[in-house]
Formats: structure tokens, C-alpha cells, sequence
């Protein structure tokens, strides 16, 4: 056997299935399952090979079978080999992860909140929290307030961001799943907050979007327990700090980052991998339209052709240049006096000042703008590197398969 024979298999939904590997979850389609299967009950890769062949009508060949083994079984480390000549590919998006509390600390914390993920309690504050905070920012008026000190806003502003891992833990406690506590890891440049929470892979749809929701609601439940306060205490440095949370919770929802907002997306439209197969999808668009597609491969094209992931990536694309060209026109100034503006800013906080005066609309904007093409570099540079590791996986993959095979018998 050249598999783990540990891993569990179930439903996901009617197109995918669920695969378990100890901690992790993998989302697969039915022919990966088949493959699999042989595998599970294969010595070699050869014999692996002819059982799927035998009982599929897939009719790609032995060099394929290994390329595809490769290029998807290897990187989820289900091969049982510790040969290592035999490359493991990265697919975490978050790197320098490290741990601040375990499962235990975690879900010790949360279990405290976990009776407010209950489905009835749960809709009804989700409401009315998102009801009041919206009210609350629109009748609020930023720009003519000011805050006395900058150590404890800041202080409540960054626990916001451990309320709201928090909170997903929570949700994964009622819901009676499991977690691997919070961290904190670098998404591209910027270092993020995460709460490890993929055993949700295995929770019914409407439970997965509970979980979803969870840190952004308990981020609003936070935002008017501070917005209260300030009414009684007549402390306004909280209610700009309520509306700062509110704020940043709804960058949350964005669907073509991967927070909150793109996992909501994820799991309602049951399409995991959104940003990956919607680009493909569109690749495939293009190259169709163009006539540059490879009619051989049809089956593998339809696999992210989807008409929701499609329209998907063309929205990601259009937004993107749109965004892109309007930057070029109406913010030219900013652009290249940004610099200079962040510095001022940087001083006026360490001044113990807020520089609402500094934080336009205009600037935030700008960040984002700089933010994606920080974003789409490291795009690019990704699927560079990715075409570079295909070409030797294409070459080097097999004949590694073959060895280790070779060796188990």
C-alpha cells in the first residue's frame, strides 16, 4: 500500500467529497476519489494505475496517472513515503504561522460565548447588532472627534481582533468540532490573526456559514458593548473605536480576499477554492474565445467552468482593472506622495494624535490599490513558480513514484 490507509472519506455534496487525513481536510472531486481508491489497494503505481484504468472511463495515460499523483496526492502528504526525494508543495496561504493558544486554551475561552451560536440566539443578535452598529457609524460623525490618549484605544481596538478569532472558535464549540487553536501568520506581507478551524469541512452548509459569521458577530456584539459605554461615560474615544471595529468588519465581507467574506461566498455557493478555479475558469474563457484552447481537454476545462465560478473571475478581473485605471486617473497625486503621507500619519499616532484629517477616504483607497498590486505580484510570481514546479514534477514526480514503488516491493 502506497497510501496512508488511515484517511476517512464522506460527502460533501452531490459533485465532492470530503477526505479526512488526521487534522486535515481535503476537498475532492469523485475521479480523485477513484484515484485514491486504486492507490488504497495498490502496491505499485503501475498496479494503481491498471485498477483505475480497469474500473473508470478516464482514458489518460500512465505518465498522467503519475503527474496527477504528483502533483495533488504528494502535496497533501497521503502517501505513506518519507523518501526525500519526493517534493511536498506548500498549499497553506498563510506563512510564519505560529501558535499563541492551543486547542485547549482556546476552546476553554470560547466555551464560555458558545451558548450564543445557538441558531435561534444566534440570527436574532446577528440582526440586531448589525442593525445598530450600521445606525450607529452613519449617525456618528468622525471627523470632529477626539481621543485623549492612544495606548487604550488601541488596546481595545486590537482586542477586536482576538474577539473575533474568538468567536470562530466559539461557533466550532457549540457546533461540537473540533479546533487547533489561534495564531498568528503573515498573509503576503501583513501579519494576521488566524483561529485553525478546517475540521468545519465536515458541518452541514447552514452550520459552516454559523461559523463563518461567528467572528464578524462577535466583533459587532464587542463594537456596542463599547458603544454603550460611551453613552453611559460620555467617552468618545470609544465610540470612535466602536466605529473603527464596525469598519473593519465590514472590509470582512470582501469575497475576493480571502477573509471572512470569501469563505461566506465559499460555502454557500458549495465552490471551494474560489479564487484558484476562478481563475482558471476565466483562463479557460479566454482561451476558448480566442480558439486557443486545447480541445483534448475538455473534461479537465469543465471541471472549473462552472457558470458561477466563471462569472466570478470575470467580476474579479473587471473590478480589479477598473479599479486599477481609476487609480491612474483620479489619484495620480496620492500615489506618489503616498510615502510621505503614511509617515505622517505613523508621526501623528506616535504624537498620541488620530489624523482623521490624513485617513481620507482618498488614502484608504490608495492603501487597497497599493495593497492588490502587492496582491497580484505575488500572484504572478506564484504561478510562475508553480508552471516551473509542474515541468519538473512532469519529469522528476514520476520517476520518484516509481522508485519509492519499486522500493515497498
Amino acid at each position: 500500500m502506497i497510501i496512508n490507509s488511515e484517511i476517512s472519506v464522506s460527502d460533501f455534496n452531490k459533485e465532492k467529497k470530503l477526505i479526512r487525513n488526521g487534522e486535515r481536510y481535503i476537498i475532492v472531486n469523485n475521479a480523485m476519489v477513484d484515484i485514491i481508491t486504486a492507490l488504497l489497494n495498490s502496491k505499485t503505481i503501475n498496479e494503481a494505475y491498471i485498477k483505475f484504468k480497469g474500473n473508470t472511463n478516464f482514458t489518460f495515460s500512465l505518465k498522467d496517472f503519475e503527474k496527477i499523483v504528483s502533483e495533488k496526492i504528494l502535496s497533501q502528504e497521503l502517501l505513506t513515503s518519507k523518501d526525500p526525494n519526493l517534493t511536498k508543495i506548500q498549499s497553506s496561504y498563510l506563512r510564519l504561522r505560529f501558535q499563541i493558544l492551543t486547542r485547549t486554551q482556546a476552546e476553554w475561552l470560547a466555551k464560555y460565548i458558545s451558548p450564543l451560536f445557538s441558531p435561534k440566539i444566534f440570527w436574532h443578535l446577528f440582526t440586531i447588532a448589525v442593525i445598530f452598529n450600521l445606525i450607529n457609524l452613519f449617525h456618528n460623525s468622525l471627523t470632529n472627534l477626539k481621543i485623549e490618549s492612544t495606548i487604550l484605544p488601541m488596546i481595545l481596538f486590537g482586542l477586536s481582533t482576538g474577539i473575533h478569532e474568538l468567536g470562530h472558535i466559539a461557533a466550532c464549540v457549540n457546533k461540537k468540532v473540533s479546533t487547533n487553536g489561534i495564531g498568528v501568520g503573515f498573509y503576503f506581507l501583513f501579519p494576521v490573526a488566524f483561529s485553525d478551524i478546517s475540521s468545519i469541512w465536515k458541518l452541514k452548509k447552514q452550520d459552516r456559514i454559523v461559523v463563518n459569521l461567528a467572528g464578524i458577530y462577535c466583533e459587532y456584539l464587542y463594537a456596542l458593548l463599547l458603544q454603550g459605554i460611551s453613552l453611559l461615560l460620555n467617552i468618545t474615544s470609544l465610540q470612535i473605536i466602536s466605529s473603527l471595529i464596525i469598519i473593519k468588519s465590514l472590509i470582512q465581507f470582501n469575497p475576493f480576499i480571502r477573509q471572512d467574506g470569501y469563505w461566506l461566498l465559499s460555502d454557500i455557493s458549495s465552490q471551494p477554492n474560489l479564487i484558484r478555479n476562478s481563475r482558471k475558469a476565466f483562463t479557460s474563457f479566454v482561451k476558448e474565445t480566442l480558439q486557443l484552447g486545447n480541445s483534448q481537454n475538455k473534461s479537465y476545462k469543465k471541471e472549473f467552468y462552472s457558470p458561477f465560478i466563471l462569472i466570478y473571475g470575470i467580476l474579479n478581473v473587471l473590478i480589479t482593472t477598473v479599479f486599477i485605471i481609476y487609480m491612474a486617473i483620479a489619484y495620480s497625486d496620492l500615489l506618489t506622495n503616498f510615502p510621505n503621507h503614511t509617515y505622517r500619519i505613523l508621526i501623528a499616532f506616535s504624537n498620541g494624535a488620530v489624523p482623521f484629517s490624513l485617513l481620507s477616504v482618498k488614502y484608504i483607497v490608495t492603501f487597497v490599490f497599493f495593497l492588490l498590486i502587492i496582491i497580484r505580484l505575488k500572484s504572478l510570481l506564484k504561478s510562475f513558480l508553480s508552471r516551473i514546479r509542474s515541468y519538473y514534477l512532469s519529469y522528476a514526480g514520476g520517476d520518484n513514484i516509481k522508485k519509492y514503488s519499486a522500493d515497498k516491493t
